[in-house]
């Protein structure tokens, strides 16, 4: 069982995928599969998604009709997901380079956490600088939470 089974919809992102799946697939943690859900097995993202499971074992797409919405394609992936901890990272997102190893760290740290909130920065691709929703909920944390 993979420690992270890391879920990204892909509706309408397939220019961006490759981006969001490489930085999965590119974090020095390697214990995870990764699942990209896509609208059908003949929509551009599962044509994508499928030249990724064809190299690389972890990678397992799956199928959500648009008229799921995001919802439906998350819990299609939470469906097909073996992980002891799920991840959702947005078809357009990228996964910054050791960010799965702080995670594990950050787990093994808390063991028998159930949920663990992370920071997160929006960028503004059109306009505005990057915010970071998380910053004042975090900052309000007790120490040690």
């Amino acid at each position: 069982m993979p420690r992270f089974s890391i879920i990204v919809p892909s509706h309408g992102v397939t220019g961006r995928l490759s981006q969001a799946l490489d930085s999965v697939l590119g974090q020095s943690f390697g214990d995870l599969e990764l699942i990209p859900v896509c609208d059908a097995p003949d929509a551009p993202a599962a044509e994508v998604a499928a030249g990724y499971a064809e190299r690389d074992s972890r990678v397992t797409p799956v199928h959500s009709p648009p008229s799921a919405g995001l919802s439906g394609a998350r819990n299609a992936g939470i469906r097909a997901a073996t992980g002891t901890y799920l991840l959702f990272l947005d078809g357009d997102d990228l996964l910054l380079p050791g960010a799965l190893a702080a995670l594990d760290v950050r787990l093994s740290e808390t063991a028998g956490v159930d949920v663990l909130y992370t920071e997160h920065e929006r960028v503004p691709w059109w306009e505005g600088e990057p915010t970071n929703p998380a910053a004042p909920l975090l900052a309000g944390a007790p120490k040690g939470a």
